[in-house]
């Protein structure tokens, strides 16, 4: 039998043959992350010593959750985002510019790209 779609984009990624249940180790096209899981990941990145991102134009966030904020600690949340954003120069897509799930497929990626996200509806 042959491979199903993903186990040829994962292959092809890989440059060897995968098979079901096979760990494997890949770049990816994108990382993204919201304004729920974006300050989690800003806070573990922080903790390990981030520095800086190899490849800046794959990782981008997106304010578009708690949007509007309701409460001082969302806004803190945002705020920390931006900034974070802004440091590292990554892609940021403010309140009001699309939902993750949706921009990511429309504007970010092409077909067969693996793809990393906080929102993967």
């Amino acid at each position: 039998m042959g491979m199903t779609l993903a186990e040829k984009i994962i292959a092809r990624h890989t440059g060897d043959e995968v098979t079901p249940g096979q760990l494997v180790l890949t770049d990816v096209d994108l990382i993204y992350a919201h304004d729920l899981s974006g300050p989690l990941a800003i806070t573990q990145l922080e903790a390990l010593g981030f520095a800086g991102f190899k490849y800046p134009e794959r990782v981008a966030f997106f304010l578009d959750h708690a949007s509007p904020v309701s409460t001082r600690a969302a806004a803190n949340e945002h705020r920390r985002i931006r900034e974070f954003a802004g440091t590292h120069a990554l892609a940021f897509f403010d309140v009001g510019n699309g939902i993750s799930p949706q921009v990511v497929v429309e504007q970010l990626i092409k077909p067969g790209q693996i793809v990393v996200g906080g929102a993967g509806h």
